[in-house]
């Protein structure tokens, strides 16, 4: 047994069973489980079981009878929060069913324990993948037409012994089968070897694993089938088409300046120079975003994490009293999110004038706004000492006034009609200047701030004077021993928790340009190879040219140019 803190005094615990950890893939993450039911007899658990807004959000899972057809909207939740808790503030907010299928790629869901992985990049993956493993493939077809001379006559050999042309074509397709098999058994333990590098550089924790994971038996099979057949069909069908008169007679060749080689030849190197431009592209893009104005200021802030402690609106006020005379201390503010947290207390929903709108609310205090250095285009700012500032009054930003219709001249004193209850429907008193809550490459969306009336702060943002933070920490830290005794300080500076928005986007440029980098090299091999195979097919033009006092520039020039020739094309291809 062990204690943990819960409201302000230690309870005991009894471990009753060890679990295994959960994949670290999964998007059900824990470190200890305990009974819902004593959650729900605490002091908190009682304010926020029958709350739908204001206070801590839960999960809940709604198992669905087999083959129900239940509307995933949210007509459904509103029906039974008005029908079950009507006194309660009906202000309005959108409630979905989400399958649970589609929470680990679902970007919009704001509480996963892991952050969800955006299907667009796996497909980018995929897409990158197959081109390479088309490449690989084009190489192998292009060589083989190149070695055509060396197994032409063998071929003219089998035919005049009585091998027909299925027996040739089915030689030929077992070649390059056991080809591909050698190639993946290959590729299988350099995945396994590489793995942790690509763990790392993605920043996600896969496993290789046929256990965990048996699809990808299917998988890898039919890879093999789908690489045999596409790098050994053209190959062995032309090869089986020679006549064997002709080719014991003469030198046959498919490979070097014909137009289906040159084809294959621009196409990987169009390939490969499209994933080196998207990498360049994203980089710039990533630079963009990192060097734009999110529209506040977001150096030397320290966020406060209180999530999870009871109460926190006292200990607020108390941390608050400490620090206010701090020297390296200018400001400090307090809200229900964070910043760098997906956006909001929740998205509420809102039809004006036939048109639906989705809302970020924030729940705030006065000093939220010029503490973070935002910009009021127009109106006030919240005053603590106006109790109206606390039911109606909201403070919206430029998008949301876009949204509405509204102008920054006749924007402050609006009525939300319909948006909650009719006396206390919110009033307009500012509107604050876009800034980017989401990542940049993101547009802005609709926000409104509320100051705190009922709701607790559990994010305290605490700005610091330039230069070293550590006397600042170092307050910090005194003051939330004085004010929450017993709970550990959990703190994190404002600008790293915004770029975890653009992770995924760094991540993405760094696969892309690892990803160019082995389509450049795939492709120059396969092009090392036709340039030695068209050596060898014009050996007595070359000996010819040497006689005759071709220096080795010229014969370099000769031989490159119509390669160079493909490649400038390529880029041509894929730049645009």
């Amino acid at each position: 047994s062990f204690q943990i803190k819960v409201e302000d005094k230690f309870e005991p615990f009894i471990i009753t069973g060890v679990a295994e950890n959960p994949p670290s893939n999964s998007s059900f993450q824990f470190s200890m489980l305990s009974s819902f039911s004593y959650f729900a007899n605490t002091a908190f658990g009682k304010l926020s079981l029958n709350r739908w807004v204001d206070q801590f959000p839960f999960l809940t899972y709604v198992q669905l009878t087999a083959g129900s057809k239940l509307p995933f909207d949210n007509k459904l939740l509103s029906d039974f929060r008005k029908k079950y808790f009507p006194n309660e503030d009906q202000t309005p907010s959108t409630y979905k069913l989400e399958p649970l299928v589609d929470i680990h790629t679902n970007i919009r869901f704001l509480f996963n324990k892991i952050p969800p992985i955006d299907p667009l990049s796996i497909w980018i993956l995929l897409s990158i993948a197959g081109g390479i493993l088309l490449i690989a493939c084009i190489n192998f077809t292009t060589l083989a037409l190149g070695r055509s001379a060396n197994r032409s006559k063998e071929v003219g050999v089998r035919k005049v012994i009585g091998g027909t042309r299925k027996t040739i074509v089915v030689q030929f397709f077992i070649e390059s089968m056991v080809l591909t098999v050698l190639a993946t058994a290959i590729g299988l333990i350099l995945a396994r070897l590489l793995l942790p590098f690509f763990n790392n550089l993605s920043g996600r924790t896969l496993h290789f694993s046929f256990t965990q994971f048996p699809q990808l038996s299917y998988i890898i099979l039919a890879v093999i089938l789908i690489v045999g057949v596409l790098s050994g069909s053209y190959p062995s069908l032309m090869l089986s088409r020679f006549k064997p008169a002709h080719v014991l007679k003469t030198k046959v060749r498919l490979g070097g300046a014909n137009f289906f080689t040159e084809s294959l030849v621009t196409l990987q190197f169009a390939i490969s120079a499209g994933l080196v431009i998207s990498a360049v592209i994203i980089i710039q893009q990533l630079h963009y975003m990192q060097s734009k104005h999110p529209g506040f200021n977001k150096e030397n802030v320290v966020v406060v994490n209180a999530m999870e402690i009871s109460g926190s609106k006292n200990i607020y006020h108390l941390f608050k009293q400490s620090l206010a005379l701090h020297p390296q201390i200018t400001g400090i503010a307090s809200a229900e999110n964070g910043l760098g947290e997906g956006g909001g207390t929740n998205i509420a929903g809102y039809d004006h004038n036939g048109k639906s709108l989705s809302i970020h609310q924030y729940y705030v205090d006065n000093d939220y706004i010029p503490v973070l250095d935002m910009q009021i285009l127009t109106g006030r700012n919240f005053i603590e000492s106006i109790a109206k500032d606390t039911v109606t009054s909201v403070i919206i930003n430029e998008a949301l006034m876009n949204a509405l219709g509204f102008s920054p001249q006749n924007a402050v004193g609006q009525v939300l009609k319909g948006y909650g209850p009719a006396k206390d429907a919110p009033i307009v008193i500012g509107v604050v200047k876009n800034f980017n809550f989401q990542s940049i490459s993101k547009p802005v969306e609709p926000q409104m701030f509320h100051q705190f009336g009922g709701s607790q702060p559990y994010r305290f943002f605490v700005r610091i004077k330039p230069g070293n933070p550590s006397p600042a920490i170092a307050g910090i830290q005194k003051a939330w021993t004085k004010a929450a005794f017993g709970y550990p300080l959990q703190f994190s500076f404002l600008d790293e928790d915004l770029d975890r928005f653009n992770k995924s986007e760094v991540r993405l440029s760094y696969i892309v340009g690892w990803a160019g980098s082995i389509s450049i090299f795939l492709a120059c091999l396969g092009l090392l190879g036709l340039a030695a195979l068209a050596v060898l097919n014009r050996t007595k033009e070359i000996g010819i040219r040497k006689v005759l006092g071709a220096t080795l520039t010229t014969i370099l020039a000769l031989i490159s140019k119509d390669f160079l020739r493909l490649v400038v094309l390529a880029f041509l291809i894929a730049t645009p």
